[in-house]
């Protein structure tokens, strides 16, 4: 009797400590889920700056080109006038 009382007891220890492992899971789950939320939401807010800095970059990208052309075309002016 006192043989069956002890794995019962011991059972009953080995559940609780079961319960209390999955407690601590879940736990950690949960923090690991909030902490990617998180970092997923930051990412996006990352690809937006980026996107904005490229289509700035683009955007200067095509003044520099266009003064560039413009100050050739405006030095071949000034080599034609020369000779004039």
């Amino acid at each position: 009797m006192q043989n069956m009382e002890n794995k019962a007891k011991s059972k009953d220890q080995t559940y609780r400590n079961q319960q209390e492992k999955i407690r601590d899971l879940e736990e950690q789950l949960e923090l690991k889920s909030a902490s990617h939320t998180q970092t997923e939401k930051h990412l996006l807010q990352l690809q937006e700056r980026l996107r904005g800095r490229e289509e700035a970059c683009s955007s200067l990208q095509q003044k520099v080109s266009s003064c560039m052309l413009y100050m050739i075309v405006r030095f071949k002016l000034l080599i034609i006038n020369s000779y004039s």
